[in-house]
């Protein structure tokens, strides 16, 4: 008989592809998909360790299965949280722990007769209707926003793993590791695929999907004039692009973004202050200057491409005067999009060490002055 498994996930995409190239491999490895995990014979949960919320979440679900796994059953718990708070695990004993970039471990712990492999990177899952009950959604969100988010649930080509970054307050990155790009060849055989099947959308993700190629002398421009060069009827949305990437290749950027504009629709570029004093604590590797003046500009010449952001409020040591910085941002580009993040720290993170730390109430109070103000500005320019 069969075994039966079960797997899920919480995260973002990347882990979300994670979990289905996990279940493609144990199907093709002749195991049997269960809904429920009580009568699973192995359990795999990919988890999230982005901040706080989430490591609660994941520790949350991971006791809710580990308490009721059955006898001789197994449970291995891969994703972000292995690497970044190993510690909240120890409660969980005979646990299996499965790293973000060391999926191919599963070959030494199943002994398959398909190896993980042989099994190609999805682009479509089976866990895009899932909703965390505990999260909330603004029902303010844009209608760009909520198009990026349906994107997000369509077809997915994952360019890259890791990034180049070295950002004080990220801890996804000693999980996610260095750069490593997927193979120019293989990426143009899952787009063509997303052409002969009629895709509306293609979301394109990564570790740092600007960065692409940057490990192997390649570059974004070169892989989007390839992806650009096939017809169709496609929309781009590109996920977390590095804003220092756009200001590196602007030049060589704009006149594609001009000529494609008709399939090019959002670009989240994650910019996370308006403070040059913030971002350099950050370590981020850009002006604010730079930012504003190559977004004006492509605001201006491709208004048909969207353009969304990320903000951390309350990073150490930031002041008001930082933080009106912030709001003037988003006063000056008027953004498609805004998705605000509270800081917290965790102790892997070089800024948890930082001095000048932000009260909550103050933290609380900035980020809905800044997300009010965001939507405010917004409705009053489409009104």
């Amino acid at each position: 008989m069969d075994q039966l498994i079960y797997v899920n996930y919480i995260g973002c995409e990347k882990r979300k592809l994670d979990a289905q190239r996990i279940l493609d491999f144990l199907i093709a490895n002749d195991y049997q998909q269960t809904e429920e995990f009580e009568k699973a014979d192995l359990i795999v949960y990919i988890t999230c360790a982005f901040c706080k919320e989430y490591e609660d979440w994941s520790i949350e679900n991971i006791r809710k299965l580990y308490d009721n796994i059955k006898k001789g059953g197994k449970l291995i718990v891969g994703g972000c949280l292995p690497s970044i708070s190993p510690f909240r695990l120890k409660d969980f004993h005979k646990i299996i722990l499965l790293y973000v970039r060391q999926l191919d471990h599963l070959d030494s712990i199943l002994k398959p007769h398909i190896p993980l492999n042989q099994i190609p990177d999805p682009n479509i899952t089976c866990f895009e209707d899932l909703e965390y009950e505990t999260r909330k959604i603004d029902d303010r969100r844009t209608s760009i926003h909520k198009e990026y988010e349906d994107a997000k649930k369509g077809f997915k080509i994952r360019i890259n793993y890791g990034c180049l970054g070295d950002c004080s307050y990220c801890v996804t990155r000693y999980a996610t590791k260095s750069l490593e790009s997927k193979p120019i060849s293989v990426i143009k055989n899952e787009f063509i695929n997303a052409i002969q099947t009629k895709q509306s959308s293609i979301f394109i993700t990564g570790g740092d999907t600007g960065a692409y190629g940057l490990d192997n002398s390649l570059n974004i421009v070169v892989l989007l004039r390839s992806l650009l060069s096939f017809e169709g009827t496609y929309k781009l949305y590109f996920h977390d692009f590095g804003v220092n990437w756009l200001i590196r290749y602007f030049k060589q950027l704009l006149p594609l973004m001009i000529q494609n504009k008709d399939k090019l629709r959002v670009f989240n570029f994650p910019i996370q202050s308006g403070s040059n004093k913030i971002l350099q604590l950050m370590h981020r590797s850009y002006k604010i200057e730079e930012v504003i003046k190559c977004l004006k500009i492509l605001k201006k010449k491709v208004p048909e491409i969207k353009i969304g952001t990320h903000i951390i409020v309350g990073f150490p040591g930031e002041t008001e005067t930082d933080f009106m910085e912030t709001v003037n941002l988003i006063d000056i580009i008027h953004f498609d999009f805004l998705m605000v993040f509270k800081y917290s720290d965790n102790n892997l993170a070089d800024s948890s060490k930082f001095s000048d730390k932000i009260d909550d109430v103050s933290i609380n109070k900035r980020y809905n002055y800044i997300v009010d103000k965001f939507y405010k500005n917004f409705y009053k320019e489409v009104l």
